[in-house]
């Protein structure tokens, strides 16, 4: 059996190695099963080049990750390149949808796009069951939840799927400034208020450090790139397990240089010393908002006075970082928005990325809260978006005012296209 894998452009400014599908394929090459994988994200005409590998390729499998959802009106061209994919790839084979943009809507989508599957959460085992069950299996379906022999990622790599995706697309990386995606734990111990991510990976795995170890090992073997990200969703979440690993990569014998994303709490001064000693060259720190109240509101599991410190430890050892915000969402007042900008402004010496609202997204604690059927929509709209009552002329003016060198607003077309009735203003 032949199985297509495809990624579909986004066309971010760095392109992004596809680890999901990797691990997919590493899984697909255990088990026997033939695999190629595509990545629309380097062809000027992606439709007409996923016909001509289904033309050649000749598949009875076509899997498609859709990455992200749409955040902003700009991004939902996504939504029907994809009902085409499947439409072109349905007269070839079966069709499977998954990543993380289709666990956010999974019913949707798959209705949307008239897929035969869809697999909500991580893609390995769940793609091996429908593979072996293609004629028992009703469609459409969607699989949530299988009884499984393995334990995902635990005891898998990609060297092998990373092999084959090199020898394809290598060429096109040397161009920017790569860095290797790996994943050392799967899920997420946090219950942000807006989050997703709890939903579409539940419970928490941890891989081996030796075998982290080893797959950094492999990949730059392949790549020679000593470049890497950890896709984790927060890579302090178990401090004395990320500790160990830290220590781990001060002994390998080729240095490597890595990023990661961090919560401002559970985290002290000789960790992040050990993340400048270990090769930590940049970090993204999720404070969210810098108002304990705001931050309450949306179930974080720190305060402002950690995140400062945080940010305070990452400038004394020399650690570039990033600070993200969500600016005027649930619970926001004019009050903890000017105290949030004053505050970032004083303590955070790397870019700011303010997020403008929040997306509704469903089954999260935000959406049950409000009692909001907006999640319902697929594509990004102002009926998606949420904007905390009165806060749009503050944001509008703050967006204005703000320096363009230091801040980046995501989602701020949203508040001219926004109609009053949509934020209560």
């Amino acid at each position: 059996m032949k199985v297509l894998l495809v990624a579909i452009p986004y066309k971010p400014a760095i392109p992004i190695i596809p680890i999901g599908l990797l691990y997919i394929a590493q899984a697909l090459g255990e088990n026997g099963y033939e695999y190629k994988i595509l990545d629309l994200n380097f062809c000027s005409d992606p439709q007409s080049k996923l016909s001509e590998a289904l033309d050649e390729y000749a598949p009875d499998v076509i899997g498609i990750s859709l990455r992200n959802v749409a955040e902003t009106e700009e991004q939902n061209h996504v939504y029907m390149q994809l009902k085409n994919f499947v439409g072109a790839s349905k007269q070839y084979g079966v069709v499977i949808l998954g990543g993380a943009g289709f666990s956010i809507f999974p019913k949707l989508i798959l209705d949307y796009s008239g897929a035969d599957f869809g697999v909500v959460g991580a893609g390995e085992d769940k793609t091996l069951y429908i593979l072996r069950n293609l004629t028992a299996i009703k469609r459409p379906s969607i699989i949530y939840e299988i009884e499984s022999d393995t334990d995902d990622i635990l005891h898998r790599g990609t060297t092998e799927s990373l092999k084959s995706y090199w020898n394809t697309y290598g060429k096109y990386y040397q161009l920017f400034p790569t860095y290797i995606p790996i994943q050392a734990v799967r899920g997420c111990q946090y219950h942000c208020s807006y989050c997703s991510y709890p939903i579409i990976n539940r419970g928490i795995k941890k891989r081996d450090v030796a075998d982290v170890i080893e797959e950094m090992d492999a990949a730059y073997s392949i790549t020679k790139i000593s470049h890497f990200y950890f896709v984790d969703s927060v890579f302090n979440m178990d401090k004395d397990y990320t500790m160990n690993l830290m220590k781990q990569l001060v002994l390998v014998h080729h240095p490597f240089f890595w990023r990661c994303s961090i919560n401002p709490g559970n985290i002290n001064f000789d960790f992040v010393k050990l993340m400048k000693e270990s090769g930590c060259i940049y970090c993204e720190v999720g404070v969210d908002s810098f108002s304990d109240e705001v931050l309450k509101r949306l179930g974080k599991s720190f305060t402002s006075t950690q995140a400062i410190d945080l940010l305070q430890m990452l400038d004394k050892n020399h650690i570039p970082y990033s600070t993200s915000l969500i600016l005027g969402g649930y619970g926001e007042t004019p009050e903890t928005l000017s105290h949030t900008i004053y505050t970032a402004q004083k303590y955070s010496s790397g870019s700011i990325y303010a997020f403008i609202g929040e997306r509704l997204y469903p089954g999260t604690l935000l959406q049950k809260e409000l009692s909001s059927n907006t999640c319902d929509f697929l594509y990004a709209s102002p009926a998606s978006q949420y904007i905390a009552p009165g806060m749009k002329p503050f944001l509008k003016k703050w967006q204005k005012d703000a320096s363009p060198d230091k801040w980046s607003f995501i989602g701020q077309g949203i508040l001219h296209e926004m109609r009053d009735e949509y934020c209560d203003v």
